[in-house]
C-alpha cells in the first residue's frame, strides 16, 4: 500500500541519519538518500492536500515519524511544493506535544531540535525526564504506555529514541548510562524481540558507548567455580558480555 510503502521509505531515511550520526559511511549514496527524501516529502504533501487541508484533523503518528526521519537531512530543504504540508505538520507537533506519548514526545524533542528550536526540546526533554522510573539494578526507565501492538509502542525501540534524545538534546550522560543499563538487563534477562528492536538498541548503545566499555573485571563465584571476565574457558555474546553456566542438580550441594 502507499502508506507502508511511506513508512517503509521513513524508516530507511531514519536509518541513513542514525548512521550518519554514528559516522559510519552509508552504503546508499547520496543521489540515493536524497531521491528517497523527495519522496517523504511528497508523500507526506499527498497526505496533507487529501486529508488535512483547511480541515481541522488529528494528525497521525505515522506523520510525526516523517519529520523525525526528514530531520536527520535538515540540510536539504523543503521544496516549494511540498513546504506548506511540511510547516503544516511541524506547527501541529509543536502545539500538541503535551498530548503525545512518551515514545513521541521523544520523537518531538528531537525533531524541534534539530528544527533549531532548542528551547522547546529541552522543556520536553526535561518533562519526559519527571516520569522516569529509577532502579540500580535496572537503570531508568518508564512505565509502559498502551498494549504494545502498535510500532511506536514497542518498549525496546522507545528505549532507544529516549537515549536518543536524552544524548544530542540535554547531554545527560549520567541520564543516558542509567536508560543503556536498563536496555542491556532486557537483553540479558528477556530478549531485543525484532530486527528493529535490535538495530535501534544497537544505535542507542552506541550512541554513547561507556556502558559497553565500562565492564572490565568482573568475577563470579559460585562454589568451586569461579569465572573472570575475559576467560576464553566460557564464550561471552558479544556487546552485552552475557554468559550463562548451568549446573544439575546431582552436582549441588550445601
Amino acid at each position: 500500500s502507499h502508506e507502508s510503502s511511506r513508512y517503509i521509505t521513513q524508516h530507511i531515511v531514519a536509518g541513513c541519519g542514525h548512521l550518519q550520526v554514528l559516522g559510519v559511511q552509508n552504503p546508499m549514496s547520496d543521489q540515493v538518500i536524497k531521491k528517497a527524501v523527495n519522496f517523504i516529502d511528497n508523500k507526506a504533501r499527498e497526505i496533507y492536500d487529501k486529508w488535512y487541508r483547511g480541515k481541522k484533523a488529528d494528525y497521525d503518528v505515522t506523520d510525526i515519524h516523517y519529520l523525525y526521519a526528514r530531520s536527520f537531512f535538515i540540510k536539504q530543504k523543503v521544496s516549494i511544493t511540498n513546504s506548506e504540508a511540511y510547516n503544516y505538520y511541524y506547527a501541529n507537533l509543536k502545539k500538541n506535544w503535551k498530548k503525545q506519548s512518551i515514545y513521541t514526545q521523544a520523537m518531538t524533542a528531537l525533531i524541534c531540535y534539530r528544527n533549531g528550536d532548542t528551547q522547546l526540546a529541552q522543556e520536553i526533554v526535561a518533562n519526559i525526564k519527571s516520569r522516569a522510573q529509577y532502579s540500580e539494578e535496572l537503570g531508568m526507565f518508564w512505565k509502559k504506555e498502551g498494549y504494545g501492538y502498535f510500532w511506536y509502542e514497542a518498549p525496546i525501540e522507545r528505549q532507544a529514541l529516549l537515549i536518543e534524545a536524552f544524548n544530542t538534546i540535554t547531554k545527560d550522560q549520567k541520564s543516558v548510562e542509567q536508560m543503556q543499563l536498563w536496555l542491556l538487563k532486557q537483553k540479558q534477562t528477556q530478549n531485543w524481540p525484532t530486527t528493529k528492536s535490535t538495530t535501534e538498541a544497537i544505535y542507542a548503545l552506541l550512541l554513547n558507548n561507556t556502558q559497553l566499555e565500562n565492564t572490565n573485571g568482573v568475577k563470579l563465584t559460585m562454589g568451586d567455580w569461579s569465572y573472570t571476565e575475559g576467560d576464553k574457558s566460557m564464550e561471552a555474546e558479544a556487546g552485552t558480555g552475557y554468559i550463562k553456566k548451568a549446573w544439575k542438580g546431582s552436582e549441588v550441594t550445601e
